[in-house]
């Protein structure tokens, strides 16, 4: 096995360790969970409680978001799924979110899980 020895091959592996971790480091900045939280409190909170605290009546078959975040099966991923699905069959309206809407609300919705 040949060593890496000389300044510029230091350099490049350094480099690609780099850019590794910060494509590693992008990947967990999902989105923002004040935003998130904000868009809930406007959007969600007619049916949902979003956040402790919160005043008003909830739809008994709407999840408070933090049961939503304290599910194992609760990811970015199945968040994600969830939220891109239409929900024509169930009593929650089809919304339509941009990519960072949906990233802020999954933020937020993962930010309450308990530690």
């Amino acid at each position: 096995m040949r060593r890496l020895s000389t300044p510029a091959a230091r350099g490049l592996l350094g480099g690609l360790v780099l850019i590794v971790l910060a494509a590693g480091a992008h990947a967990q900045q999902l989105g923002d969970p004040i935003a998130g939280k904000r868009y809930a409190l406007d959007v969600c909170a007619e049916c949902h409680m979003v956040a402790d605290g919160q005043s008003g009546l909830y739809l008994a078959d709407a999840p408070p978001f933090p049961d939503l975040a304290a599910m194992p099966s609760t990811t970015a991923l199945s968040l994600r799924v969830f939220l891109q699905t239409p929900h024509a069959k169930r009593n929650m309206p089809d919304l339509v979110l941009t990519e960072n809407q949906m990233d802020d609300v999954i933020a937020y919705i993962l930010s309450l899980r308990r530690q």
